[in-house]
């Protein structure tokens, strides 16, 4: 059932894609993050859904109209500097094979990282994203503080299997990184209910 569930939810989310392609950064994000088809076991658990949203989202860079824009700035240029950097140190590498192997990890991480920053253009679709990233791990926190207060706190809380927040320690980490969106989070809704506020009382 939950094979089921996460294969109509991606592709009805991939439908949304090719107009507007920004979805399918949060689309990536969700499962990149929260890896919800590892919480099935079935079809669905070795399924490359990350690939095939990638693939969309590629595909809806070239027919959609929706505003796109690289921004090239200090953290920009010096996250590709890195990205060179790590290919340059991989093909001398003591172990290249082993090496390459992580490198292919990491440089389909960055590339849409990269394709994050041309298709995130205003604040609206950032919000969108930090709700994205905060829900996708918050669950986690949420599922692992219930699941330690009903068993007494004896029992390790773990990410799912084969993912990068599976270890224990991965997860909390992840969590506390999570920790300023959530906040950010928070104040942007004060500040936007502050400002309905203040537009409903000059409108009065």
């Amino acid at each position: 059932m939950r094979d089921i569930l996460i294969f109509l939810v991606v592709g009805w989310a991939l439908t949304k894609v090719f107009s507007r392609p920004h979805i399918g950064v949060y689309l990536w994000t969700w499962i990149s993050l929260m890896n919800p088809h590892r919480l099935t076991w079935g079809a669905a658990y070795n399924f490359p859904f990350a690939a095939v949203v990638a693939g969309a989202t590629l595909i809806g860079i070239l027919f959609s109209k929706q505003p796109k824009r690289m921004i090239w700035c200090r953290e920009t240029v010096l996250l590709l500097l890195f990205v060179l950097w790590m290919i340059l140190t991989t093909v001398f590498a003591f172990h290249p094979a082993n090496a390459f192997a992580y490198l292919d990890r990491v440089l389909k991480i960055q590339i849409f990282v990269f394709i994050t920053i041309y298709l995130i253009t205003d604040r609206e679709k950032l919000n969108g994203l930090i709700w994205v990233t905060v829900l996708s791990l918050g669950f986690y926190g949420v599922k692992g503080g219930i699941f330690t207060l009903l068993g007494g706190g004896v029992s390790h809380v773990l990410g799912p299997a084969n993912t990068f927040i599976g270890e224990d320690n991965a997860l909390a980490l992840a969590l506390i990184m999570t920790i300023t969106l959530t906040v950010y989070l928070l104040f942007q809704g004060q500040l936007e209910m502050f400002s309905r506020i203040l537009e409903d009382r000059k409108a009065a």
